[in-house]
């Protein structure tokens, strides 16, 4: 039976094509051909036999105590006295088996390397390392109509590239019918520079998944692989898979703590390679079409709201791109992040859900520049969606550059990045009906959606601001977005500057001026605190808290430590924008009448006078009366 392990690797690979390298050694055969090692014994017991003596143990404790040397592949053709074309028919023998009727013949491909055949056939993979003599491989790649490079240790330097731009076979311990092998324990314990240096950077620029290969007598390759012996610490960006079956040896304790590996016990590679890729195919088979562009999304809401009856089109739109994004993130969320780089996993992760979320945030975001209440419900679904999708606990372990942060720390900075398209949806749209000032809308995005918390039996509804906000999301990864900022935008920038960018990039056709943006940007973000005052169990604030250092969350937003003063970030008094203002003044004229908080504008005096005393600053007069008549 298949372990459930397997859905990670099998997202892994879909997600990431030609990403990932096969290590494979003799296990890939199944059984067919003898290992180097079972070669290496039987060709002993032939020189034995020419000596006229009789073994009773190891072959290899015999020569060793014959001859005083370790066994080499040069040494036993060297004991029998064999010529080139003598090594090239003793060797025969131990790469044919017999058919049916008892001939000896070419082996077949097994089930594993026709299944590893068809995944590089659709472009999952491209590099292939195999500690294997035998030709199986090419063959069944050749049955597919590709013809491999095959390197060697003797292949020229720069043959050895790391593009993925053709299927490439790294056959480390020599190639059938040369009769320059590596079998022996000895000939095993290392290679050639220019090898190990090839190899060095595939295991830094390529994840692996490691089958048939116990590495109990490839030492050489094992000091490869584990980064034994460098000046710096490799980088790894991909996790390790290590397929093992459970009667085989345990993986080396040095492989174990170096790769921090994911490991998996399987019953057969071929097996593990039929269910690998079905799975895969599971995956291609439900996931929906590439996302369309951002400004493909926006025309076709266009579109969709000009009809007779948008109300008939516009929700099926919406809701399939919703579907889409949910899978997606859905999807990704079964990483298992063991022995990678953890900024460059982070970031990937980060970009993808960026990506992915896009198109929809221009669809909510046009729907709310351009309609006013209509579907507001069709909003508040979408958000809803978005927040409320679960947690998937990553594997974390030996994550590389992140140091003084432990593995689950990491992992608590993983988490949140799942909410990244909710709060692109949330600023996108929120942005759009500020700058159009359609405030039943506001109210679909900012107060109706609710994150469901599960106590026991019961559904206890809550604000999602507390989970789905700036800081909360991309605090974690603060360092590396700002590390990152100039590649993508040629300035700098924090993270905060970083959703400013995106979110204008997703609705610049929808508001082209940068500067209307960015005040539009600075009074949904005000806007965003209020609403999460007015339903915060903030009591009695006292004067200044939010300036002690620990300011809630959803009040960190770029506007603020833009004006703010706040310590360690201005050394001018605190303020509110003169464009915030304004909004403030003329909102009871603009939101009057609106299901704007719930009808009740006073609520929203309140959580201003919230804000203002928490930060020290005079609250900002709107003009708003309780529904007394008394003006608070």
């Amino acid at each position: 039976m298949i372990p459930d392990n397997i859905i990670p690797v099998a997202f892994a690979v879909a997600s990431s094509p030609k990403r990932y390298a096969l290590l494979l050694g003799s296990g890939i055969s199944g059984g067919k051909i003898r290992t180097g090692k079972g070669i290496t014994r039987d060709l002993i017991r032939k020189i034995a036999a020419a000596s006229k003596e009789q073994l009773d143990g190891d072959p290899l404790d015999w020569y060793r105590e014959k001859y005083g040397v370790e066994p080499t592949f040069a040494g036993l053709f060297g004991r029998l006295k064999a010529h080139a074309g003598d090594k090239e028919a003793i060797l025969s023998e131990y790469f044919t088996v017999k058919d049916e009727e008892g001939e000896w013949v070419a082996p077949e491909p097994s089930p594993a390397h026709r299944e590893i055949a068809t995944m590089v056939r659709e472009g999952l993979v491209s590099l292939i390392i195999t500690t294997n003599f035998d030709n199986l491989m090419e063959q069944a790649l050749q049955n597919e109509g590709i013809q491999p490079a095959v390197i060697t240790e003797l292949s020229e330097p720069e043959k050895m590239s790391v593009i993925p731009d053709r299927c490439r076979i790294i056959k480390v311990n020599g190639d059938y019918p040369s009769t320059d092998l590596k079998m022996t324990p000895e000939d095993l314990k290392d290679y050639s520079p220019e090898l190990k240096d090839y190899l060095d950077r595939i295991f830094s620029e390529y994840g692996l998944i490691i089958c048939g290969w116990s590495a109990q007598d490839d030492t050489g390759l094992v000091r490869i692989l584990t980064g034994e012996g460098q000046d710096k610490e490799r980088v790894r960006r991909y996790s390790t898979i290590w397929c093992r079956r459970k009667d085989s040896r345990a993986i080396p304790g040095e492989a174990t703590e170096a790769l921090h590996p994911l490991a998996i016990e399987i019953a057969s590679a071929d097996e593990f390679f039929r269910e690998l890729y079905s799975r895969i195919e599971v995956l291609r088979r439900y996931e929906h079409k590439e996302p369309m562009s951002v400004s493909t999304a926006v025309q076709r809401v266009k579109h969709t709201l000009r009809e007779p009856k948008p109300e008939l089109a516009l929700p099926d739109l919406i809701y399939e791109e919703t579907d889409r994004v949910l899978e997606f993130v859905k999807a990704r969320q079964y990483y298992q992040t063991a022995s990678i780089d953890g900024r460059e996993f982070y970031m990937a992760t980060l970009r993808g859900f960026e990506d992915a979320a896009a198109p929809l945030a221009a669809m909510l975001a046009t729907v709310a520049y351009y309609d006013d209440g209509t579907f507001a419900d069709l909003i508040t679904d979408t958000i809803v969606r978005l927040v409320n999708i679960p947690p998937i606990e990553p594997e974390t372990s030996g994550i590389q550059s992140i140091n003084p942060r432990t593995a689950q720390e990491y992992n608590d900075g993983l988490l949140p990045l799942r909410h990244f398209p909710a709060l692109l949806v949330i600023y996108a749209s929120g942005i759009a009906a500020v700058r159009t000032r359609h405030f039943n809308t506001l109210e679909a995005i900012l107060q109706r959606p609710k994150i469901y918390r599960y106590g026991g039996m019961l559904q206890k509804p809550e604000s999602y601001h507390e989970d789905v906000n700036l800081q909360r999301i991309t605090g974690f990864g603060s360092g590396w977005i700002s590390s990152q900022f100039w590649d993508r935008f040629r300035e700098e920038g924090t993270h905060r500057d970083y959703l400013y960018q995106v979110i204008y990039t997703i609705i610049q056709g929808l508001i082209p001026s940068q500067y209307a943006f960015g005040e539009s940007l600075d009074i949904f973000e005000y806007l965003f605190g209020l609403a999460y005052l007015a339903e915060s169990d903030e009591g009695d604030i006292q004067e200044g808290a939010f300036c002690s250092g620990v300011t809630p969350k959803p009040l960190q937003s770029r506007n603020w430590y833009r004006h703010s003063g706040l310590p360690g970030i201005s050394l001018s008094p605190p303020y509110l924008p003169p464009h915030i203002i304004t909004y403030l003044a003329d909102l009871k004229r603009g939101a009057g009448g609106t299901e704007f908080f719930g009808e009740d504008l006073s609520m929203f005096k309140k959580a201003n006078r919230k804000y203002a005393k928490g930060f020290g600053i005079e609250h900002s007069k709107t003009g708003i009366g309780s529904p007394r008549g008394d003006l608070l």
